[in-house]
């Protein structure tokens, strides 16, 4: 089964960012056409469950605004910063629990260790030192011999 790119979901400077498209009817009430919150430097699945579960949020919002007249754009800026904080300290919830409760995730951690280790050995052989160097960098914490 192929995955389909999250179309909400963008790449800038190392960091992925979650931007979506404000309905062409509801840009005149939240006074903006995109909703953009910064997702940090995750890994590019972790950035996609946050942009899936964002992508939720952001339908609901506007239900409920298209639903509501009587909200101001204040409001319903800050309705949007509430939801998807309350959103994104939920995902990190999970993940932690997930993580407590999984041991094979150690295993993941350990051999993803071992391979980075590996590669830069082989890089260091072939002296590729430049390429070793950002490698060591993306790996912040690995132990080097």
């Amino acid at each position: 089964m192929s995955v389909v790119p999250n179309a909400f979901l963008r790449l800038r400077a190392g960091r992925y960012l979650f931007r979506r498209r404000i309905p062409d009817d509801l840009v005149s009430r939240f006074r903006q056409r995109e909703l953009i919150r910064v997702l940090g430097p995750l890994t590019k699945a972790t950035a996609l469950r946050q942009a899936r579960r964002l992508a939720v949020v952001a339908d609901q919002l506007f239900a409920m605004v298209k639903n509501d007249p009587t909200l101001s754009p204040e409001q319903i800026a800050s309705l949007a910063r509430q939801w998807f904080a309350d959103a994104l300290a939920e995902f990190e919830r999970e993940s932690a629990a997930q993580r407590l409760d999984d041991p094979d995730d150690l295993e993941r951690v350990v051999q993803r260790a071992r391979d980075r280790a590996e590669g830069a050995a082989d890089l260091l052989r072939a002296q590729r030192y430049r390429r070793c160097e950002r490698v060591r960098r993306c790996s912040a914490g690995a132990a080097w011999d």
